[in-house]
């Protein structure tokens, strides 16, 4: 696997061909949870790309408890009908909790294959921080399907430089 991603640019695309849309669509029927078991198949490989653990296990079970542990109390909540105010604070800290981790991860990522692509094959993968932040792991996926694009754009850059 290794030999191949440092062979082929679109390696990554190849091996688990997830439009952005499909993606998008999983993410939004299993509440989030989806994003979880995107990283749960992809993980290794970004810690591969990094020469480093980016990624943990425990990170990944940790972001997965924060973003279905809402859902579980308000299920909760909703059949046992009990008005309380403080379980609204509790769900919305919660809710914004695994923000965090996640970020952190879509970060890391981001300037992973940064270094990676720039390294093994010349090619100047600029992520826009906004989008991320916005797009997160969705902008991620979307930039791994256009990696071809974004080497024959670099391609054409360092030809008109050399003319």
């Amino acid at each position: 696997m290794e030999d191949l991603l440092e062979t082929k640019i679109t390696a990554l695309k190849d091996m688990f061909n997830e439009t952005t849309l499909n993606f998008l669509f999983l993410n939004a029927i299993t509440s989030s949870t989806y994003l979880v078991f995107w990283l749960i198949e992809r993980y290794k490989i970004f810690n591969q790309m990094a020469g480093r653990t980016i990624i943990s296990r425990t990170m990944l079970i940790v972001l997965l408890v924060l973003i279905t542990l809402p859902s579980a109390i308000l299920a909760s909540y909703l059949l046992n009908y009990a008005a309380d105010g403080g379980l609204y604070f509790l769900l919305s800290m919660l809710g914004i909790a695994w923000l965090v981790p996640y970020y952190m991860i879509v970060f890391s990522i981001s300037k992973t294959m940064q270094f990676f692509y720039l390294d093994k094959f010349g090619v100047d993968l600029k992520f826009n921080t906004f989008y991320l932040i916005l797009f997160g792991l969705f902008y991620i996926n979307y930039m791994i399907n256009d990696l071809e694009m974004v080497e024959q754009k670099e391609i054409i850059k360092k030809m008109r430089n050399n003319n």
